[in-house]
């Protein structure tokens, strides 16, 4: 059938008219995961972290002190005591622990170093069982929550991969993407890119959704848009909405004042804003 002029500017308006809408669902449909997301981090997985790094705190506390005390120890046995001491003044935090193993650093407990330290040791591996084990209750449930969400993890992640550009674009031409991934427990993303021809990674880029870090107002925005919350000569971080996005380069091509431009050409940043802009 030969169309004619007429009829083809029918047809076109309504093939556009198909594709128009199948083009916003798909997005409604991303930014709904992105929402759900958000949703179940700040209800679920956030407070089961929290909850969970109160319990490794206590046990990190209990390990520092006596490893601090081992050191004293090898370092000079005579002066371990008093450098016991010294610490406690300086470390309210660790005030407890210090005290209770004074017997490291006492007169008994110097006169066989060997001794005292095999004793720090196995005080030290006990401390890590209890630990494996009053962590392993926050591992369950985790292991819960990410099988809970294993479906929407399936659906989001090619998403959020799909932010890091297969090929840079403008100055980064010559970069293409080496890896992608996402994790939806941790609501972060990552890419890899390298040059054209070159086997080592010249930048790497993250993305961490509902990520609280703040932006320092002294540091201005990227693009005059995105507020920045840390820069260095090899490290640039920016807020997008309720994500940070990162970008690490050591190839002096893109490090300095190219982060900033880099980051744009290898992240769709304004593809994430529409995700979880307000």
């Amino acid at each position: 059938m030969i169309l004619n002029r007429p009829n083809m500017i029918a047809v076109f308006g309504l093939l556009a008219a198909v594709t128009i809408p199948v083009t916003v669902t798909a997005q409604d449909d991303a930014k709904a995961l992105v929402n759900e997301f958000l949703k179940a981090h700040a209800e679920e997985f956030k407070p089961l972290k929290n909850d969970k790094s109160s319990v490794e705190q206590k046990f990190s506390g209990r390990r520092y002190a006596i490893q601090r005390i081992l050191y004293w120890l090898k370092e000079d046995p005579k002066t371990a005591d008093s450098k016991r001491l010294k610490e406690i003044a300086e470390a309210e935090a660790r005030l407890a622990e210090l005290k209770a193993n004074a017997d490291l650093t006492s007169a008994a407990g110097i006169k066989d170093v060997k001794a005292t330290v095999e004793n720090a040791n196995i005080l030290i591996e006990d401390i890590d069982d209890e630990r494996t084990m009053a962590l392993k209750p926050f591992k369950r449930k985790l292991s819960a929550l990410e099988r809970k969400y294993e479906e929407q993890e399936d659906k989001l992640e090619p998403i959020i991969e799909g932010l890091f550009r297969e090929q840079g674009i403008e100055s980064g031409s010559e970069l293409t993407r080496s890896y992608a991934s996402f994790n939806y427990s941790s609501g972060s993303g990552s890419g890899s890119f390298k040059m054209k021809g070159e086997d080592k990674t010249a930048c790497g880029c993250g993305i961490y959704l509902a990520d609280e870090k703040p932006a320092k107002e002294k540091l201005g925005k990227l693009n005059d848009k995105y507020p920045i919350c840390y820069s260095s000569k090899t490290q640039l971080e920016i807020r997008v909405g309720a994500a940070r996005v990162t970008i690490y380069s050591s190839n002096p091509k893109y490090t300095d004042k190219a982060l900033g431009e880099t980051l744009t050409n290898l992240v769709d940043l304004e593809k994430l804003e529409s995700l979880v802009g307000n």
